[in-house]
């Protein structure tokens, strides 16, 4: 459940348009971005929070700022507004490009996300706290925060999509649900990549009306359920509490409210709103949505910023002890999550009496599971008193080899732990494959289009230790397109998107098409390997590279 701050009244009873912070309009690190930073610091760390905001398919960072209701909740909570506008126009419609499994914390729409992100917090005229910054958005913003959370865990404490299509969907998937939570899942761990572990200390809160006619309702609970597997993934043992959406802050705010917490810290929240479109929910009256904001509801903006600092897991928060999250009593200078009562100066997740680190009991030495007073006991089931711990090295992992037969390549590899063996799994072109643990594996992908693929082999032990092959490249004959559809101009439409040479597929415009074509005659758009359309297959990436090997 959301712990409530004592704010100063102040905070609580501004009115618009007295905002106590101020807008500005800018570029940063190449993307247009309008900024609403306040006066006031964040309830808990030190210095300010730094929430992201992406606006959705036809929709503006305008639409946001002017109708989103940020300015209240931002001048309460200390947190610095950033709401950018999706590079060059975005794909069709002005989306961002959250489609696929494939993104990069480098490059694409998603690069230019964490870039801002990384500016605005380096940029000391803001005061941003590294360890509370958030990333949120609505319809295709909410794919891309979703993308930026996984890709970069490390950077966002906390993710919130509203009305968002599931991780690893494509655009023409939008209206019905089209993945699990479990690939999901899968495909957020494996854009993490070595940040994996960086999912212990995050949060996540999902909305969605139940009356959205553009996003399938089903994508809620899709999207809360990859959040929980990811978690738990790192360590969490999450149980789920329902709450009270009327209760919170806003206009007439209703639905159903769910939160699943570990111990007194709630890590995912999902909330169905009650007859709620595709709309961002400001909560600020009565109206109609205008620019996809509703003005009914929850007041997001004020729930997202109390959320995050309530629950956030790498600030410093508001316990007795200078960073205590306790969930009992914590009385230690550096305690934290004690679950009894926990003296010592650096206590750490004490489960009874702890005045050293991670107490099963009266504990003086290390993890201890009974009494344990020794210097350097570790996990003594009894008493322990002495005995240096027996070291955890990382898995490890081969790619030996790979056959190629038709449009199939079978990998084949070892892999072995000290300690035990978590997961394994081969990465071909970024799309990760779980792989059987054992010491030696093998795994099959088919479906590889024409020209070259780079396969990795990864391993991770029950530590949460990774480890990484060596990159194998793997060439496959045949034509260089994944497939090819026939159909006239119009029915090519969901193909298209925008790119720099206007509204088309990658290599023609509409025009030039229409003028080739007409509207009734059909014609061949090829798909390459890059997830792009073409109407001239010697344009296709790998073109012309079959059989000239891929040294």
């Amino acid at each position: 459940m959301l712990r409530r701050f004592a704010l100063p009244l102040c905070a609580l009873t501004l009115s618009t348009p007295a905002w106590a912070g101020s807008w500005s309009h800018t570029t940063v690190s190449g993307v247009t971005v309008d900024l609403y930073v306040p006066t006031s610091q964040s309830v808990i760390g030190d210095g300010r929070a730094l929430l992201v905001a992406m606006h959705g398919c036809t929709q503006t960072a305008n639409d946001l700022k002017t109708r989103g209701n940020f300015e209240d909740a931002a001048d309460a909570y200390g947190v610095v507004i950033a709401l950018p506008t999706v590079p060059n126009g975005g794909t069709i419609a002005g989306c961002w490009n959250y489609y696929g499994s494939y993104h990069s914390r480098s490059s694409g729409d998603a690069g230019s996300v964490i870039s801002l992100t990384q500016a605005l917090v380096a940029n000391s005229t803001y005061g941003i706290d590294a360890d509370q910054v958030y990333v949120t958005g609505l319809s295709s913003g909410a794919g891309m925060a979703i993308v930026v959370g996984c890709l970069a865990p490390d950077l966002y404490a906390g993710v919130s999509a509203v009305a968002g299509p599931a991780l690893g969907t494509s655009s023409s998937q939008i209206g019905s649900v089209a993945t699990t939570a479990s690939s999901a899942a899968s495909t957020c761990r494996s854009l993490a990549s070595s940040y994996r572990s960086d999912f212990a200390t995050q949060v996540a809160s999902v909305l969605q009306g139940d009356s959205d006619y553009i996003v399938a309702t089903g994508y809620l609970s899709v999207n809360a359920e990859m959040y929980r597997r990811v978690y738990e993934a790192e360590g969490a043992t999450l149980t789920s509490a329902s709450f009270s959406v009327s209760d919170l802050e806003g206009y007439n705010p209703a639905g159903t409210g769910t939160a699943w917490n570990d111990g007194d810290v709630d890590r995912v929240s999902m909330i169905r709103a009650t007859g709620m479109g595709h709309a961002w929910p400001a909560g600020v009256g009565s109206g109609w949505d205008m620019g996809y904001v509703d003005p009914e509801g929850v007041e997001y903006a004020w729930y997202l910023a109390e959320f995050f600092a309530a629950n956030n897991l790498r600030a410093e928060s508001a316990g007795t002890g200078d960073t205590g999250g306790g969930g009992g009593e914590d009385t230690g200078d550096t305690g934290i999550a004690g679950g009894g009562e926990d003296t010592g100066d650096t206590g750490v997740a004490g489960g009874g009496e702890d005045t050293g680190v991670a107490g099963g009991g009266e504990d003086t030495g290390v993890a201890g599971g009974g009494e344990d007073t020794g210097d350097t006991g570790v996990a003594g089931g009894g008493e322990d008193t002495g005995g240096a711990p027996e070291p955890d090295d990382a898995p490890e992992i081969t790619l030996d080899a790979a056959t190629v037969a038709s449009d199939c390549a079978l990998f084949e590899g070892t892999a072995s732990d000290d300690h035990g063996l978590d997961a394994v799994w081969l990465e071909i072109d970024g799309a990760s494959v779980s792989v059987t643990a054992g010491d030696t594996w093998s795994v099959t992908v088919c479906g590889l289009s024409a020209g070259c693929h780079d396969a990795v082999a990864y391993a991770e032990d029950d530590a949460g230790q990774l480890a990484a092959s060596g990159t194998l490249t793997v060439e496959v004959e045949g034509e260089p397109w994944v497939s090819v559809v026939d159909a006239t101009v119009m029915g090519h439409l969901s193909r298209f998107g925008m790119y720099s040479g206007g509204w088309g597929v990658s290599d023609a415009t509409f025009v030039q098409l229409f003028s080739t074509w007409g509207m009734f005659t059909s014609f061949p758009l090829y798909l390459g390997t890059d997830g792009d359309w073409y109407v001239d297959p010697a344009n296709l990436p790998g073109a012309g590279e079959s059989g000239g090997g891929c040294g």
